[in-house]
Parts: structure tokens; sequence; C-alpha cells
């Protein structure tokens, strides 16, 4: 189950700047495919960290420039959200300042013994306070978590249900190539079962579906993750927004990711009366949102906000968020409704899980720093975002890979550098 969602995630940058290069050139260049993203080590390194920022910058200026909208190449939400990532990438070179490979390499090395101290560290305290001797299914549903696994791949089409073994292409390839529902039946529902499929989203409105599982009693929400351009620009649009939520008539303020909130928003004016009347003429059925990367992170938003629902919140309202990535603030990360109600899984280190505009600066700072000798620099715990809900890590070493419920403002605080940015792998 767990190399099952460590491949499923398959989302984990090269660099500090990587981190928003690889995204931003993926953007800009038709070559280069949403999910190209395994380490180049070593030979890319010095080309990210001297040539990348200057090189996105211009390019998304010529497009800003060339106003890409009037030639039908960008709509004016995309260019919005390119103008966003300049900013971004200009703000983080103006507080970032590595003088040269060496002293990078040098500081990621230095980082990277830093942090795994740090993590022996942590471990050895939640070890004497017994906070993680208590069984996964004891604390989540985490035996749907398989299923729900499905749920999330399904979306993303036949292809990819082929690579988990879902569905075969050599059973019948007329059926393969003529059914788009044929992923997400392999689950085991059939096409009356499906109330809505759609395969080719928008900014702002990623691909999903809904469907009746009368096995399990229960309405899903499937939401894609990054599959296609704009979502891509849905990712980068991580600057955080003030949003207001009620959840039990009480009101909470507090920020989230702008861009995967603008998808939560967007989604219940195309699913909110479909998602209701199924639960309407389902009596007891349940209602189950989930996804993956950044639709994990949607469908955390979507949950939050569909807890003002009276009919959804009776309905045993629960996400799966798979890969989760930073969604919310330190303040609305405390609500216990989530915790009840989000179900999280992190990846080992995986980037996304860490991934905020603060974090970004935060590890760009600490590797000028250590590769002065000098310490780490941490941003402030309320600048950060975060995955919602029970949180927990999967594969990670510091735990012999053994599922485990963490606090994520301890555990998933900072991006951790591994090898694989370092040094050069083949493969």
């Amino acid at each position: 189950m767990a190399r099952d969602l460590l491949f499923a995630s398959n989302v984990v940058p090269d660099l500090y700047f990587g981190i928003i290069r690889s995204c931003a050139l993926k953007v800009m260049s038709s070559g280069i495919r949403p999910f190209e993203t395994s380490g180049k080590g070593l030979l890319k390194l010095v080309d990210y960290s001297e040539n990348t920022t200057n090189v996105v910058i211009e390019k998304i200026d010529s497009y800003l420039e060339s106003n890409g909208s009037k030639h039908g190449l960008f709509s004016a939400e995309q260019l919005e959200v390119m103008q966003l990532i300049k900013d971004l990438l200009c703000e983080l070179r103006s507080h970032i300042d590595i003088d040269g490979p060496v002293k990078l390499v040098k500081g990621m090395g230095n980082l990277m013994k830093k942090q795994d101290e740090i993590k022996l560290y942590k471990r050895r305290n939640q070890m004497r306070r017994n906070f993680f001797h208590t069984s996964l299914s004891h604390e989540t549903r985490y035996d749907d978590a398989e299923l729900h696994l499905k749920y999330a791949v399904s979306t993303y089409g036949k292809r990819v249900a082929y690579m988990f073994g879902m569905i075969h292409w050599t059973s019948n390839p007329l059926r393969v190539y003529s059914d788009d529902n044929l992923a997400i039946k392999s689950i085991g529902l059939e096409d009356e079962d499906i109330l809505v499929h759609v395969q080719n989203g928008e900014i702002y409105l990623p691909g999903h579906f809904v469907a009746v599982n009368h096995e399990r009693r229960h309405v899903v929400v499937s939401i894609w993750g990054t599959k296609q351009f704009h979502d891509i620009l849905v990712d980068l649009n991580f600057i955080q927004k003030d949003v207001m939520v009620v959840v039990d008539g009480i009101e909470y303020h507090g920020n989230v990711h702008r861009g995967m909130w603008m998808c939560a928003e967007r989604l219940p004016l195309e699913l909110k009366s479909l998602v209701q009347d199924a639960l309407e003429s389902h009596a007891g059925y349940s209602l189950v949102v989930t996804g993956h990367s950044m639709g994990a992170g949607v469908a955390t938003l979507l949950t939050l906000q569909w807890h003002e629902n009276n009919l959804f919140a009776k309905r045993n309202l629960h996400c799966f968020a798979l890969a989760a990535p930073c969604v919310l603030c330190y303040k609305l990360v405390q609500l216990s409704i989530l915790k009840k109600s989000v179900s999280s899984f992190v990846l080992g280190d995986d980037v996304l899980s860490r991934l905020s505009f603060s974090t970004v600066k935060e590890m760009g700072c600490s590797i000028a720093r250590c590769g002065s000798d000098a310490d780490i620099v941490y941003e402030l715990i309320e600048d950060k975002l975060w995955p919602g809900g029970a949180v927990w890590l999967l594969n990670a070493k510091e735990f012999e890979c053994k599922p485990q419920r963490i606090d994520p403002v301890e555990y998933l605080q900072s991006i951790q550098v591994n090898p694989s940015m370092i040094f050069y792998q083949t493969g």
C-alpha cells in the first residue's frame, strides 16, 4: 500500500529552486511532460542554481508582454498566475544569495546532515512520549485507503490505471480504447453508478467524477491531481489567501493555498446539487471526498467548506487526501472537526507535503547559511501552510517505513534535502 502511494506521488522536484523551476518550465515547454520529475543530481544542480531563475522570469515576461491571451495561447486567468509566479521568483531571488556551485553543494550536504540529526531527535522524543504506539486502524479508516487510492488513480484515466494494474490492454483492446469510464468501472462500479465524469478540466476546475458505491454504501467525489497545463498553474498559485469558514455555526478566519481554494470554490457550483440529490436518493449512504496531490488539497478544502451543509455533515463526511499538499494555515489546521473528517497521507520526504512559499525561502536561506557553516534558518510557523486533518506519515526511514500518525507542524515544517538532490543518479 505504502509503495503504491509512493509511486502515485511522483511529484518530487530536484532542487530548492527546482521546486518552482521544474514546474515553471513544464508550463512553458510543450516538450516536458507533467510527471517527468525524477532527480537529475549534480549535473543539473549548477545549471538550476545559476541560470534558472532569470531564464524563467524572462520567459514569463515574454508571454506577458506578447499578451498571449489575444492569440488564444493563454487565458486571462493563466496569465494572472504566470505574473504571480514571476513575482514569487523575484521575491525568492531577493532573499537567497548562494555564492557559486561549490557552496551550493556544500550547503545542501550540511543541511541534509543537520536535518537527519533533527529527525532522529524528534523520533526519540516521540518514542519516549509513546505517541505513535497506536494501530492505524484504531485511529482512522486506514483500511479504506486502498479503495480511495483507486478512486484517485482512476480520475487520471486509463493509462495511469493500466500502470497500477487496474485494467489490462490485452483483455479487449476495442473496449479499452472506447470506454471512457473503464478506469472507474475497474473498481467495481457500473456505468449507471457514475453520475458525472469530467475528463478535461480547466484552470480552477480540475477533472473529477462523482459515483455511488452501493457495496460500500457511500457517494464518492474524486478529484485528480496535477495532470494538465492548468493544474500546474494551480499548484504554483500557492500564495496565501485569507478566508472565512463556518463550522458548527462558528466563523473561523485563516489563510489557505489560493489556487486550490479557488478550485474548491468553483467545484461546488458544478457538484453541490448533484451530490445532494444522490445522498437524498440513497438514505444512510455516507459522503466521501478523495484526491491525490493537488486533488488531495482541493478535497481537503472542499470538505472544510461542505461542513456548512447540514446534509453533508450528517452523512459522515470524510476526506482521504493522498500525497496531501500544504493548504491550511496553523490556525485552521488545529480545527478539531478536520482531525475527525480528514485523513491525510504523506509519503516520506515528499516535497509537496512541505511546500509553501515560506518553506521554499527557508530552504534556500538555510542552504546559503549551511554553505558558510552557519545554522539553519526557520520561518515563523504562522507564515507556513500545512496538510490538514489527521496526518499519517508513510514510508519514512526514521520510523522504519511503518505508518505513523504525526503532528504536521512538528514533522512537516521544512522541505527535506535528500541525496538525490546532490548526487547524480542513473535510471
